[in-house]
């Protein structure tokens, strides 16, 4: 409960990243496994030409998919309504990030909320490292704006949580969090 997450004397940070790890494992490995089987079905292949390019892609994607789950995270505990709001993101983030289908296929003013979202970089060096063999030097913008978007999930989530503590603290929320 959130209530342990107050109490606990673990730093607030390492448990969100914790979660938000765990989050990414337990969705992963069904991905993983999905893209086996349709690699198996359809005969699909990779294309990498850069090994270097395909790692820091899918490295730089799960952080900063971690790192928007502990911005969320940090939402939810801020919020105290954790299941309605992960419920209501899941499927626009599927929308904008180009999971479900290309993003050429929606209008130039719904783009703009793509590409505030890290998960759109993510998948599409992640895409074009493993499928379209696209070295490094071509996905390098990619994987800055991967970075600095992941690095400002996790100052959003720290702060979101820290106010959150505060607000418990000062008021003595901890059983309504």
């Amino acid at each position: 409960t959130l209530e342990m997450v107050f109490l606990t004397p673990a730093s607030r940070l390492a448990m969100l990243f914790g979660s938000s790890l765990f989050g990414l494992i337990d969705a992963g490995w069904v991905t993983f496994l999905a893209a086996l089987a349709v690699i198996a079905v359809t005969g699909a292949e990779f294309s990498v030409v850069d090994p270097l390019a395909a790692l820091a892609s899918i490295v730089l994607a799960a952080y900063a998919a971690v790192a928007m789950g502990i911005g969320l995270a940090g939402l939810y505990v801020l919020t105290r309504s954790a299941g309605p709001m992960a419920v209501a993101i899941q499927h626009p983030l599927r929308f904008f990030t180009g999971a479900s289908f290309p993003l050429s296929a929606l209008p130039q003013t719904l783009l703009y909320v793509s590409y505030a979202i890290p998960l759109t970089y993510g998948l599409a060096a992640v895409r074009d490292t493993l499928i379209r063999g696209a070295t490094f030097g071509q996905v390098v913008g990619d994987l800055l704006v991967l970075a600095a978007l992941g690095t400002a999930g996790v100052i959003l989530g720290v702060l979101f949580v820290r106010r959150a503590e505060s607000l418990a603290k000062r008021y003595g929320w901890l059983h309504t969090f």
